[in-house]
Formats: C-alpha cells, structure tokens, sequence
C-alpha cells in the first residue's frame, strides 16, 4: 500500500508541477520501500545524495577530459561496468552497484551529446533521488510499521533474502 501511495502522489505531484522527467522520482521512492521493511534513516539518504554527485561528477569529469579519445573512454567506462556487475555478481554492493550503473549509463552518454546535458541529467538525479525519499518518508509516515515480525526466513532489512512468502 506504501508502494502505490509513493508512486501515485508522487507522480501526480511531479507532473501537475511540470518536472523534467516526472516518473523518475516515484520510481525511487519504489525502489527504495521494495528494498527495506524500514524507512531509510537521514545519514544514509544523504549519504546517496553525495554518491550520486560524486560519481556523476567524476564521470562527467571523465567523459570531458576523454571525451575526442573514444577508445580510451571505452576503456574507462568498460572497467566500471565491469567493475560493478563484478561485485553484482558476487552479491555485494546491493542497490549502491546499481545506482553507479544508472549513473554511469546516462551521464556519460548525454555529457558526450552536450555537456549542459551532463550537468542537467546529474541535477534530476539528484533532485529525483531527494524526491524518492521524501515520498518514502510521507509513506511511512500515513501508513507506520506494523511492527510484525518480519517472514521466515529474512533478516528485516533486506527482503531479497527472503525465502519463500507466506501468508497467514
């Protein structure tokens, strides 16, 4: 219920105000009650923030500097790739790896276009990012945890280590 909540406010919200890319937000704040059975605290939130900027930052930075090279671009952006479905594989990183990817996908390929466009695609993310939490937060807040146990089989935070869902 959290889930549609989030999603329909937000995206009502986002395209009555006119945003760029209005679904981009509620797709966050998806993303972010599918992953735990708890709101995300305030550290970790802005700690997202400063990873998106960060990374997209240097990968901006990147993209500039080797932007007339192609093949050591490819090179480049290939050892990220790599690098995060590596760890993707091996079950570490969660939902952080993947973020790097989105991340690593759309701001090179519209730096490369234009660099204003690297600039503004950096600043929907985050702005969508902070949206995502803030639908997040509304959602927990109209609809509180109900304090049941969590399913057989899951640690509370992570629902991917679910097992099998059961219902009573």
């Amino acid at each position: 219920m959290r889930i549609a909540i989030a999603v329909a406010v937000g995206f009502s919200w986002l395209l009555y105000s006119g945003a760029l890319i209005p679904f981009l937000g509620p797709l966050f704040a998806a993303q972010f009650l599918i992953s735990s059975s708890r709101p995300m605290p305030l550290q970790k939130a802005l700690a997202v923030t400063v990873l998106i900027l960060v990374v997209g930052a240097f990968l901006q930075f990147v993209t500039v500097l080797t932007g007339d090279r192609p093949p050591v671009l490819l090179l480049l952006l290939g050892l990220i790739y790599f690098g995060c479905f590596y760890q993707q594989a091996n079950g570490r990183g969660g939902p952080t790896i993947f973020l790097i990817l989105v991340i690593a996908v759309m701001v090179p390929l519209l730096t490369i276009l234009n660099e204003d466009l690297g600039d503004t695609i950096l600043m929907i993310l985050v702005q969508s990012v902070l949206t995502g939490m803030l639908l997040m937060w509304l959602a927990y807040a109209l609809i509180p945890d109900s304090g049941a146990p969590p399913l057989e089989g899951c640690d509370g935070d992570d629902i991917s280590a679910c097992g099998t869902l059961r219902f009573r």
